[in-house]
């Protein structure tokens, strides 16, 4: 019978430690290999949910429209928001309020809106 305690855990890491050195640069070349395939892949997933959010918001015609239902594409009825009415930071934020209360808003939405108001008016924000 074979006893394993914390000596043989540590000479196990020891080992694997001495054998990464040995083999060093292609370990390093391929864990670096993944996570650029990592960063990659969310990349392209955050430029995909930017396109589809480009298409549920926008600014067309002096108006902040939102698509209510964006699943029905073409065909969803649209809420606009006039830019006048988006001047600074105390009006936009009336709008965060209101559209809260709507049952069809997002996180993702509401936080595009404020992009959108504050870039059209020149406010600055934060947006990290």
């Amino acid at each position: 019978m074979e006893v394993r305690g914390e000596d043989y855990d540590q000479n196990v890491k020891i080992v694997e430690m001495k054998k990464e050195e040995n083999t060093g640069g292609k370990k390093m070349k391929k864990k670096e290999k993944y996570e650029k395939y990592l960063l990659k892949n969310v990349w392209e997933k955050l430029e995909k949910q930017e396109e589809k959010l480009n298409k549920i918001i926008y600014i067309k015609d002096g108006y902040i429209e939102i698509r209510v239902y964006p699943k029905m594409k073409e065909k969803s009825p649209i809420y606009d928001i006039e830019l006048e009415t988006c001047k600074d930071f105390k009006s936009i934020l009336n709008w965060v309020y209101h559209l809260l209360g709507k049952q069809w808003i997002n996180l993702n939405v509401l936080d595009k809106f404020i992009i959108l108001a504050c870039d059209y008016n020149n406010l600055k924000i934060q947006k990290d």
